[in-house]
Order: structure tokens, then C-alpha cells, then sequence
């Protein structure tokens, strides 16, 4: 058993970032991995505009009381054709361009309209208007390679005029669960056997990332069905995903087929609970997790290690978004020779508030759960008010 860290560090050593891309639209770009840096191509904005509705006028004509001259109108995606001079103003509406010889908008709640001349209320404001450049510049870099594209960097993508970014290909993934007991969600299970909730589990943690995945069905706990199921995943796919079979039990042989097929065992346990019998192999340029057959195990398994993984396949770092909360009731365990994840809600108050957890087995909890706490191994746990850091499990929905 290999401490977490050390399994952490192993799996990225073994993730060689994809090098082929493609382009994609702006409406397919949510989730991808930006394959280059990519430039501004003008100016943002382009031009000084109001920040709000007003008139556009020159600071040194502005005193209370004083009445100044309505020249034209100024909207967003209109010109104006003229100057500003003594005495005069222009109406002028958010976005637009300032005309030239104001320097300042002063707000229409401060002035009032009379005909073709507008009082002014209360002189004393700010400039109200947003300096050319101000976001960033023509050439300056707003998106770099490797950053995950969201919605707001799509917006800059957008207004750069980037509308086909180009993107590092997604790795292709299979999902194979073992198992005896296993039936398919849609059958009614006999007294001795249960639905396949894991597959499942990894299919929306793999669209959660935006990351197809493909899967292959239920193979049964032996050799003869194991192995042709597992040979044509790894034949067909960039990255296989066992669920299942590889404990240390009679009918774990997930680990025993994975050596027959030539692939080299980079680890087969990690000191986390749960997850524990985590087993990674690669061979040439194929991949093979084989994960836990409890959902939790699972479901932490993929979060901690597998998506890390398949991140920086696509030369994205994953950094997981944590936040700071005070626990509302102490946590401990009777082992410390592993990371512990606990489940936990966050409040609005602020707090971490610990989920009813039956152990491995028990999904519900993580439904139940806006994030983990992380006891480290050797720790026997925290106390109630303590500060923890809560990794947040919901962050890319």
C-alpha cells in the first residue's frame, strides 16, 4: 500500500498529454481544453464608452444649476458626428461610444430634461466612462493553453473574434463493470443480486468533465468472460475503466487479466479509505484503472485520482475548488493508516456539517454531500469548530 500522494504523483507521471486537436465552435467549446494561447485581436473595449445612461459632456462645464445644450445622441453601435464643446452635451446610453471632447457622463438621475437642454441637479461624478483597453489590450494573451474553457472564458473567446478555438482531442474512455451480482438498471434484481449503479456513477462523472465515455456492459467473474471483455476495450479505447474484481477475493481477477494482456502494474493499492484496492497499469500507450466494486470507493477513487488523470491527458491541471468551513460536529476513526474522505454539507452559514455515513457502500451519502473533508493518514480526525478545508464535488455542473 503506497501512501495517496505518492499514487497522486505516480498517476500524473503516467498521463502523456494528448498532442492531436481539432477545432470546435464556440457552442461546442464548453469543458474543452484549450490546445493555444489566443490573442486579443482589438481592443477591449474598443473605444471609451458610457458606463450608463446620461449625457455626455465636459467636467468643466458641470455646477449645479447650470443648463447645458442637447446636441444629438449617442447609442450603442451608433457614431456621432461632432464635437463637444462649451455648454454642450450629448444624450448618450450605456455602451456607447463617448463623443469626442467629453470627458465625463454625468448620470441622468442628476440632471434635468428641459427641451433641448438638460439642468444639472448635482455636479459632483465620477467620469462614468469605461477607458479603451481597459479590459485588456490588442496582443495581450486572454486565454491560455491548457486552461478549461467555461462559459466566461467562451465570452472572451467571443469577443475576440475566436469563434473555432482550437481544442486537445479528449481521450476516449470505456466503462466496464465485473460481477456475478450485477444486473442492469432497467431489471429487477433476484434476492441475491444488485442493479449496476457504478457504471453509471463513472458515465456522468466522465460528462460531468465533458469527456465521452463508451459503455460496455456487465462482465461476468471469471476468466473466459473477463478477458475478451477487457482485450476489447484496451483494443478500441485510449482508457479502460474496470469497476469491480480487484480486491484480493477468488473472484478478483481484474488485476490477474491485466498482466495476461502484457500491461505493467504502476500500483494496485493506495492508502485512502475508501478506495484502497485502486489498481493502475498501463501498456504502450493504453491506460487500465481498476476500481473499487463499492460505489463510494468508486465515485472518491474517480474524483481524486481519475480525474486528475484525465485532465492532464489533456494538458489541463486540475485544481479542485476548496473551501474553508467550521464543522459543526467532530469527525474521528478508529484507523489512521489511510486518507479519510468524509462527506459533508456546506451551510450558508458557513459550516461544514457532516452526512450520515454507513461506509464503501453507501452512494446515498454522496448524493446527500456538497463536498469532502480530507483527513490526512496519521490523523485521528477534528474537532468541532475546527476550520476545514471541504473539497467541493459539484463545481463543473
Amino acid at each position: 500500500m503506497i501512501p495517496f500522494e505518492k499514487a497522486l504523483k505516480l498517476t500524473l507521471e503516467h498521463a502523456r498529454v494528448e498532442q492531436r486537436t481539432e477545432r470546435v465552435s464556440l457552442s461546442d467549446a464548453c469543458g474543452r481544453i484549450v490546445a493555444e494561447d489566443v490573442a486579443a485581436d482589438r481592443d477591449c473595449p474598443p473605444f471609451p464608452k458610457a458606463a450608463m445612461d446620461g449625457y455626455a459632456c465636459r467636467r468643466q462645464d458641470l455646477r449645479d444649476g447650470a443648463l447645458l445644450r442637447i446636441t444629438g445622441e449617442v447609442s450603442a453601435g451608433a457614431g456621432f458626428q461632432g464635437h463637444i464643446s462649451a455648454e454642450n452635451c450629448a444624450r448618450i446610453l450605456t455602451g456607447a461610444p463617448v463623443p469626442e471632447g467629453a470627458d465625463c457622463v454625468i448620470m441622468q438621475e442628476q440632471t434635468e430634461r428641459l427641451g433641448d437642454r438638460v439642468r444639472i441637479l448635482r455636479a459632483q461624478t465620477a467620469d462614468n466612462i469605461c477607458a479603451q483597453g481597459e479590459d485588456f489590450r490588442k496582443g495581450e494573451i486572454v486565454v491560455r493553453r491548457g486552461e478549461r474553457l467555461g462559459p466566461p472564458q467562451i465570452a472572451v473567446l467571443a469577443a475576440c473574434g475566436a469563434a473555432s478555438p482550437l481544442v486537445v482531442r479528449r481521450p476516449s474512455v470505456a466503462v466496464l463493470s465485473t460481477g456475478n451480482e450485477l444486473v442492469e438498471p432497467d431489471c429487477s434484481p433476484s434476492a441475491v443480486q444488485i442493479r449496476n449503479s457504478n457504471a453509471f456513477q463513472l458515465m456522468a462523472q466522465l460528462q460531468q468533465m465533458r469527456v465521452p465515455g463508451a459503455y460496455l456492459g456487465i462482465a461476468q467473474d471469471s476468466v473466459a468472460a473477463l478477458a475478451p471483455a477487457v482485450e476489447a476495450a484496451v483494443e478500441s479505447y485510449d482508457v479502460t475503466i474496470i469497476t469491480g474484481g480487484v480486491s484480493t477475493g477468488d473472484y478478483d481477477l481484474v488485476p490477474q487479466v491485466l498482466r495476461s494482456m502484457g500491461f505493467d502494474t504502476v500500483f494496485d493499492s493506495v492508502a485512502m479509505q475508501p478506495g484502497r484496492p485502486s489498481h493502475l497499469a498501463v501498456h504502450n500507450s493504453k491506460v487500465a484503472w481498476g476500481l473499487p466494486g463499492n460505489p463510494v470507493s468508486t465515485f472518491v477513487v474517480f474524483e481524486l485520482l481519475v480525474k486528475p488523470f484525465l485532465y492532464r491527458l489533456m494538458g489541463h491541471e486540475f485544481r479542485p475548488i476548496v473551501v474553508a468551513a467550521r464543522l459543526t460536529e467532530p469527525v474521528s476513526r478508529r484507523s489512521t493508516s489511510r486518507q479519510a474522505a468524509i462527506p459533508v454539507r456546506c451551510s450558508t452559514a458557513g459550516e461544514a456539517v457532516p452526512v450520515r455515513f454507513n461506509g464503501s457502500a453507501d452512494i446515498r451519502a454522496m448524493a446527500n454531500a456538497d463536498g469532502v473533508i480530507l483527513i490526512p493518514a496519521g490523523m485521528k480526525g477534528y474537532e468541532k469548530g475546527d476550520i476545514v478545508n471541504v473539497r467541493l464535488l459539484r463545481a463543473e455542473d
